[in-house]
């Protein structure tokens, strides 16, 4: 996993913009930025990279833009990950830390934004 994200800092680095477009495309723009070594690794590790893609946890909303998207627990990460359901995003999981006792509680942070839906909003109110 490491040379994926090799090749993304890479492709950052040299002003390449990489995005998902369901189901399993991977858009580069500006294509012609991108040497022909570092495009056949990137043939290579295509699966690996949407998968990084994925994965990668959604950016926090800027200050100055109104928040959007809503978010809800992602099926088959019930209490872990959350997906927006407001917008097809080509990455948007985000783990979500609990640590009440710590006094750190993510999933609080978001109901306090109003951008929790669905299950994600009934746990985020109950009593830890």
């Amino acid at each position: 996993m490491s040379q994926v994200f090799e090749i993304l800092d890479t492709l950052k680095d040299i002003g390449v913009r990489v995005r998902v477009i369901p189901p399993e495309t991977l858009r580069l723009e500006p294509a012609s930025r991108i040497p022909p070594e570092l495009l056949s690794r990137i043939r290579e590790s295509k699966p690996e990279i949407l998968e990084a893609l994925r994965n990668r946890p959604a950016a926090p909303p800027k200050p100055d833009k109104p928040i959007e998207c809503r978010y809800d627990w992602q099926s088959g990460y019930p209490g872990l990950r959350l997906h927006c359901v407001a917008h097809q995003h080509a990455v948007g999981t985000a783990t979500v830390l609990r640590m009440p006792g710590r006094g750190h509680d993510v999933l609080l942070e978001m109901a306090e934004l109003g951008i929790l839906t669905g299950q994600a909003l009934a746990d985020s109110q109950r009593v830890q």
